[in-house]
């Protein structure tokens, strides 16, 4: 049978208690939760067509973390939509620093034809975007490394992938906490028996930036 369901892309407005107290409670669901924000300043969101505000996305956040122990959240943001001023990317940054998501996607704005924002003045130059884009990448690859090295000694169950191309007697596979092809990997030193598709008991050993060492708890 169907041992996780991993919930992905599930924006704000879903978040309803009813669908808290699943991921709360459901055993097969996994407290994983990827909440795509895009932003975190109410004009900009606005300018999105987002109806979401930052205060209403606090207020979420804190609510799942309270009802979810152990969760995990990922989210995804925008910078250089255009418009972005700035003082309203210091409010993105100062969101993202405290609220301290365990995995971050960030994009920079890329103009697509017969949108409403392609049609909108003010564009972010390329330069800034990236500015801000590095700014931001380097301030959650810091976030996300504390949060990982805070996850060593810990023991979790892991979903084998595979093993390692390159290192024989090394599988791979992720936990709870990791998304497919966007989170990073964990790396179970010492196990070159486990098949895909099985669960173990991993201790965490040493974690990184995105990935994660490990060993099998026999």
């Amino acid at each position: 049978g169907i041992a996780w369901i991993r919930v992905l892309y599930s924006y704000p407005k879903y978040f309803t208690d009813e669908l808290i107290e699943v991921f709360a409670t459901e055993p097969k669901v996994v407290k994983y939760v990827d909440l795509p924000l895009q932003h975190a300043h109410d004009a900009v969101l606005r300018s999105m067509n987002r109806p979401d505000t930052r205060a209403g996305m606090e207020e979420l956040i804190a609510k799942l973390r309270a009802r979810i122990p152990g969760v995990a959240i990922r989210s995804t943001f925008i910078v250089g939509f255009p418009g972005e001023t700035d003082a309203q990317y210091q409010t993105l940054r100062r969101f993202v620093e405290k609220q301290r998501f365990d995995k971050v996607g960030i994009f920079t704005y890329s103009e697509e034809e017969d949108t409403a924002a392609a049609a909108m003045g003010k564009k972010v130059s390329e330069e800034v975007m990236q500015e801000r884009y590095h700014d931001l990448m380097s301030l959650q690859s810091k976030i996300s490394e504390e949060i990982n090295i805070g996850l060593e000694h810990q023991e979790l169950d892991v979903l084998i992938e595979g093993h390692d191309a390159e290192q024989s007697g090394i599988a791979v596979g992720r936990s709870y906490r990791e998304a497919p092809e966007v989170d990073g990997q964990i790396y179970i030193e010492g196990d070159a028996e486990s098949a895909p598709g099985e669960i173990v008991r991993v201790r965490l050993l040493q974690g990184f930036t995105y990935d994660i060492v490990g060993e099998r708890v026999q």
